[in-house]
């Protein structure tokens, strides 16, 4: 059996070519100069709807054919990614799972880090970027699945499945209901528009959960705008019968070079786990005030509470 890493996210994550010191425009430049013409005619065509409204950054997902051009890419969230990996490092580590899979494992730097800290842990993913999901695959220890969550048949059954910003939030259909504003425990935020978004988490929420071993656990982070999608994530869960754990919600908080953002990351049981929930006004106010449940999470991925 292979030894356990000692590296951590950081060095993990700079080993596979990631970059840490560049600017965005750096990083941008680096990234063009490793693609092909062709590719870097197509990189700045999505770069030129998008600053122009119509194209998003997650077209670009589909350019990367090597580890150094995903690297270059992904090195945009690099600050992100120190942080959610360090995360459900501690997730993994809490609950010893036996097998774990990775909800949109995009090129697998989670999987892989994971996989070199737990060896003995047996870990699957799975993403719809056929190209990305072949990148992962050069680690020949992973189980990998290119295909959409919608379309995957999977036929095993997992303890832990990783959701690290494993859907677009652009797929989510914006609500036509007119605006208003509600509170939960004194947070505003608009009841039409996350009414609206549970169906999007619902499904999503329901193909993770039949994918859940008896006493398995789902943990999610994503880039959560406001409250309102919070909630939208809290009503689907319990519309499906899965509910947040009672020390299963944390907002990590990032420094980035576009100042500090916020990134919710909940743990969820099946209804039947002994160890109750957590309610909605209690995780409303922790990432409304940034007191309890919040974690602050430096450049090389150490959390302080």
């Amino acid at each position: 059996m292979n030894q356990p890493t000692k590296l951590g996210p950081r060095a993990y994550l700079k080993k596979l070519g990631f970059q840490f010191d560049k600017t965005p425009s750096a990083l941008d430049r680096a990234f063009l100069k490793a693609l092909s013409a062709d590719e870097r005619d197509a990189v700045e065509d999505i770069w030129m709807r998008k600053h122009s409204g119509f194209g998003h950054v997650s077209e670009l997902y589909s350019v990367p054919r090597t580890e150094q051009q995903a690297a270059l890419l992904f090195s945009h969230d690099a600050a992100r990614m120190l942080a959610t990996m360090s995360w459900f490092a501690d997730v993994v580590d809490r609950l010893q799972p036996r097998t774990v899979l990775d909800a949109g494992c995009g090129a697998g730097y989670l999987l892989r880090y994971l996989r070199a800290r737990f060896p003995s842990i047996r870990f699957s993913g799975i993403d719809r970027q056929e190209n990305l999901v072949a990148i992962a695959a050069a680690d020949e220890g992973l189980n990998l699945h290119a295909s959409s969550f919608e379309e995957a048949e999977l036929g095993d059954r997992f303890d832990l499945i990783l959701s690290d910003f494993g859907w677009d939030n652009q797929d989510i259909p914006k609500s036509n209901k007119p605006h208003s504003s509600a509170e939960i425990a004194g947070a505003p935020y608009c009841p039409g528009c996350s009414d609206d978004q549970v169906p999007f988490f619902l499904a999503l929420l329901e193909r993770f959960k039949g994918w859940l071993s008896d006493d398995g656990r789902i943990a999610i982070v994503g880039r959560f705008p406001n409250l309102g999608s919070i909630r939208a994530l809290y009503l689907a869960a319990e519309s499906c019968d899965l509910r947040v754990q009672p020390d299963g919600f944390e907002v990590l908080r990032v420094k980035t070079s576009a100042g500090v953002e916020k990134f919710p990351a909940f743990l969820l049981a099946k209804n039947g786990a002994k160890s109750g929930s957590l309610q909605l006004e209690t995780i409303a106010a922790a990432y409304a005030v940034g007191s309890r449940g919040i974690a602050m999470v430096e450049q090389d991925g150490n959390r302080k509470i």
